[in-house]
């Protein structure tokens, strides 16, 4: 079930991703809650997945709306220079689903 992050965050479709990818911003009070999708991996798992997280994404710390804070995807402000700005679809599924 996809949980919600707190309003704190722009989110974008990065340019020239292939396949498409989003970039998750914070942005303190000019932000908004995105949806996320919070998974369970082990840690030797969760190391080789981050292994091949490719720049401008990242691994930081995002903060869920009931209080917790999970590892997840982030993106590098350079990312969004020419990115399309999606924040007001509320989600990356959203967001497909407007523009497929």
């Amino acid at each position: 079930m996809p949980d919600g992050a707190l309003p704190c965050y722009r989110f974008y479709a990065l340019t020239g991703a292939t396949p498409p990818k989003p970039g998750l911003v914070h942005a303190g009070a000019r932000g908004a809650a995105i949806e996320v999708e919070v998974w369970e991996l082990g840690l030797e798992a969760f190391g080789a997945f981050v292994a091949e997280v490719p720049p401008p994404l990242a691994i930081g710390s995002v903060e869920l709306e009931d209080g917790s804070v999970v590892k997840g995807f982030i993106c590098e402000g350079r990312a969004v220079e020419d990115a399309t700005e999606i924040t007001r679809y509320g989600g990356w599924r959203t967001w497909l689903s407007r523009t497929a």
